[in-house]
């Protein structure tokens, strides 16, 4: 076997692992996590939509909230919290200050086009901001987000199976909706494992399987540049979240700032924003953020950046290493919601890679145009 087979068959055995515990470790760690000091919370959504086939073949459903959900949840919020700006809480830890714990902020991830069409409404609709984390490369479509294209191609491919002889030893089962669900989250996963010529290989590969069978996509997957404006310009704040979310700690240094710079710049000199906030692509995994990334970030300009490791947002975290709290279609009703929230509100996180941020990243305070 090759040596690049080999690594890729490796990556595969894990993401496969790690897609059939993503449920019981997610589940396990609310059971017998410890209370281990507090915090205001930063939420973290991706879409609010109620199309069935955008939950299934565009996107996963895990991470689709219903907009009758999602304005109960923003009802209870107004009534028990204080949604505030996410540069607010970002200025209480570059201050070292614990953040008054009724706060909240809102953040999306990725810049679906349900973002602006309905997410947005709400959200002006109960008077609170929130800031939205965009892949520029995905602007308007430029190009298709890749997890967006892989999940696309497995679900509507005509093929029962197919043969990716450099990612698998046989071939993938694809005779049902659930056997399709499983190899979406097994190659998702392996591409979040990826470098970036890796991730690129594989995708192709992927995709080539598939055909022929696959149609058109029929629907519009993201935001443009005038949907962005509108939003910035009625209190919504935009930020970065790379250029083509890849996995920012297995890129080389070139390829890195190209990457996070890169976002930035689009936002600000192409399309007129102010930007200062950014979100690390590829979250669920706690390797998608270091120390390394983090102090690029901050060298290209920005004052903040999330992550998708679950926790309270306070002094104990560097303003690089914000942790957040997930949202998802399985925590939607108001009492699992509210207890969600406050688990993520409460508990500390134990991930290596807010402890690399914390000691080896940027000084608290970096960032900012004049670092750029």
């Amino acid at each position: 076997m090759s040596g690049k087979r080999k690594r890729v068959s490796q990556l595969t055995a894990t993401a496969w692992g790690a897609a059939r515990g993503a449920w019981t470790s997610a589940y396990a760690s609310r059971l017998v996590a410890g209370v281990r000091g507090g915090g205001c919370a930063v939420l973290r959504y991706h879409s609010v939509n109620d199309d069935p086939v955008w939950a299934r073949d565009y996107v996963s459903p895990k991470i689709v909230v219903r907009p009758e959900e999602f304005d109960a949840q923003l009802a209870y919020l107004g009534e028990r919290h204080t949604v505030v700006p996410l540069s607010q809480i970002v200025s209480a830890m570059v201050a070292g200050r614990v953040p008054d714990p009724r706060w909240v902020a809102i953040t999306f991830d990725d810049g679906y086009e349900d973002n602006y069409r309905l997410a947005y409404r709400l959200l002006r609709k109960h008077n609170m901001p929130a800031t939205f984390y965009v892949t520029t490369g995905c602007v308007a479509d430029a190009e298709i987000l890749w997890t967006v294209r892989i999940r696309f191609a497995l679900m509507t491919t005509t093929r029962t199976e197919i043969l990716c002889p450099s990612i698998t030893p046989g071939p993938m089962d694809l005779s049902s909706p659930d056997a399709r669900e499983r190899a979406v989250q097994c190659f998702t996963g392996l591409v979040k494992h990826c470098s970036q010529a890796e991730a690129d290989d594989v995708i192709a590969e992927i995709l080539d399987a598939c055909l022929p069978g696959c149609g058109p996509m029929s629907q519009r997957v993201m935001m443009n540049p005038d949907e962005l404006r509108e939003m910035e310009r009625n209190g919504m704040a935009i930020g970065g979240h790379s250029v083509h979310h890849y996995n920012l700690p297995l890129l080389e240094d070139g390829a890195l700032r190209d990457e996070v710079l890169g976002a930035k710049s689009f936002l600000e000199d192409r399309i007129g924003l102010h930007v200062e906030h950014f979100a690390y692509p590829n979250g669920r995994k706690d390797r998608h953020c270091d120390a390394r990334v983090a102090t690029e970030i901050a060298r290209s300009g920005y004052i903040s950046a999330s992550t998708s490791i679950s926790g309270p947002a306070g002094p104990g975290h560097s303003p690089f290493g914000i942790p957040r709290v997930g949202v998802s279609a399985r925590r939607v009703d108001m009492r699992s919601f509210a207890a969600n929230l406050q688990h993520g509100r409460l508990t500390r996180p134990h991930s290596p890679s807010l402890a690399d941020i914390e000691r080896n990243g940027p000084p608290r305070g970096a960032g900012g145009n004049e670092v750029a």
